[in-house]
């Protein structure tokens, strides 16, 4: 993986509401905290895009696939979002 890749997740057996929650917990609590860089507080935010075993396919280059255009349409919903 390099410097600019999205990290991914993997959790074999959840199903797409769990694992849309389990993004979402994820999401919060990057969302929610604040950082100190510079005495300037800063916050950040996240695009999450899911793909799910094997309804969005069962080899991990479309999973990558579908989780990476989930990931990219979250950004142009609007960002700080989940999708997928």
């Amino acid at each position: 993986m390099g410097l600019l890749d999205p990290p991914s997740i993997q959790k074999p057996g959840l199903s797409r509401v769990a694992t849309r929650a389990l993004a979402e917990r994820l999401r919060v609590e990057i969302a929610d905290g604040a950082y100190t860089k510079d005495g300037i507080e800063l916050r950040v935010g996240v695009s999450i895009g899911l793909a799910v075993a094997p309804e969005d396919g069962t080899e991990p280059v479309a999973l990558f696939k579908v989780a990476d255009a989930a990931m990219y349409a979250a950004k142009k919903a609007g960002k700080n979002r989940v999708e997928g």
